[in-house]
C-alpha cells in the first residue's frame, strides 16, 4: 500500500466485491479522525488553562474531555483492528490462504487461484491474458514489436495520470531457457527502447519511469531463479530522491510452475519504490483465475 497503484486497486476491489466492509472501514476511519482531532483540541485547551499562575476552573473539564477522547481513540483502534482481523478470517475460511502463501518455493510468487481448469499452459496464453488484464487497467497495449534480437510480445504504457507522476512501462518477451546474461541484456534493451521512444510512448522526459521487464519461459534454471531474487536490475537511476528517477524490475514467468520470480530484497535507497514495484508485479503478472 506504499504506492497509488496498489491503493487504487485495493479500493476498487473493495467497492466491487466487499461494499459492506468498505462502508464499515470508511465510517470507523472517519470517526477515528474526528476523535483524534477533538483530542488534539482538548490538549491545546488544557495547556492554555495551565499557562497562568493558577489552573483555571476549566482545567478539570478540559482534562476530563481529553481523557475521554484518548479512551475513545484507543477503543476505536481496537474495534478497527478486530474488525479487519475478523473480515480476513471469514475471507480465508471461504476462499483459502491469500496470494503467495500456498507456494512451496521460497523464491517464487504463486497464487492458489491458478487451478487446473484455468492453468496457463503456454507463453501465448500468458501474453493473451496479460494483454487483456493490462488493457482493462487502462494501459495502452501494443503487440509484436520487433527489437533485435528480441520480439517485444507486449509493450504496455500507463501515462502519468496519478499521484507521483510515474510512468509505468511493461515490456515482455518469451525465451526458451533464459540465462542471466539474457535477463540483463533484455532489461538494458527495454530501458534503451523506453528512452529512445519516450515521446511516442508518452513517457515525458523518462525521468519518472517504472520499467517492468518481463520474460516468459516454460521453465527456469535454479541459478537464474536464485540470482534474480538477489540482484537488483542494472541501469536504474534515481536522482534527487528515491521517489523520482528511472527504476525497473525484471520479472521471470515460469508457465510450467505457475510462478513468477523477481528481486525480493529492499534496498535502503528507494526501498518503498521497490515494494511498490513488487506489489505491481503481484497484481498484474502473477497467475490468476479468470484473467
Amino acid at each position: 500500500m506504499t504506492s497509488p497503484v496498489p491503493r487504487r486497486l485495493y479500493e476498487e476491489h473493495l467497492r466491487r466485491n466487499h461494499p459492506g466492509y468498505l462502508q464499515w472501514d470508511n465510517r470507523t476511519k472517519t470517526l477515528s479522525v474526528l476523535v483524534i482531532i477533538a483530542g488534539a483540541a482538548f490538549s491545546l485547551l488544557l495547556v492554555g488553562s495551565l499557562s497562568g499562575d493558577r489552573p483555571s476552573g476549566d482545567t478539570s473539564v478540559f482534562g476530563s474531555l481529553l481523557a475521554i477522547s484518548l479512551a475513545l481513540t484507543s477503543a476505536l483502534l481496537v474495534v478497527r483492528l478486530r474488525g479487519k482481523r475478523g473480515f480476513q478470517r471469514v475471507w480465508i475460511e471461504k476462499h483459502g490462504p491469500p496470494l503467495g502463501t500456498g507456494s512451496d518455493s521460497s523464491l517464487g510468487h504463486e497464487t492458489p487461484l491458478a487451478t487446473s481448469s484455468s492453468r496457463v499452459t503456454s507463453s501465448a496464453d500468458y501474453f493473451r491474458n496479460l494483454s487483456l488484464r493490462l488493457s482493462k487497467a487502462g494501459f495502452a497495449v501494443r503487440r509484436g514489436e520487433k527489437a533485435d534480437p528480441y520480439l517485444f510480445e507486449i509493450v504496455a504504457v500507463m501515462p502519468a495520470n496519478r499521484v507521483g507522476g510515474f510512468r509505468d512501462l511493461v515490456i515482455a518477451t518469451s525465451l526458451e531457457l533464459p540465462t542471466l546474461d539474457n535477463v540483463e541484456e533484455f532489461y538494458s534493451l527495454g530501458m534503451k527502447y523506453a528512452l529512445d521512444n519516450k515521446s511516442q510512448l508518452g513517457l515525458g522526459s523518462g525521468d519518472s519511469l517504472n520499467l517492468y521487464s518481463v520474460i516468459v519461459s516454460d521453465k527456469l534454471s535454479d541459478d537464474v531463479k536464485r540470482s534474480i531474487s538477489a540482484i537488483a536490475p542494472g541501469g536504474s537511476s534515481m536522482h534527487g530522491s528515491s521517489m523520482h528517477g528511472r527504476v525497473g524490475l525484471t520479472v521471470l514467468v515460469a508457465t510450467a510452475e505457475q510462478q513468477i520470480y523477481y528481486y525480493t530484497k529492499t534496498p535502503i535507497r528507494g526501498g518503498l519504490r521497490y515494494v511498490a514495484l513488487r506489489n505491481f508485479a503481484d497484481t498484474y503478472f502473477s497467475f490468476q483465475s479468470g484473467s
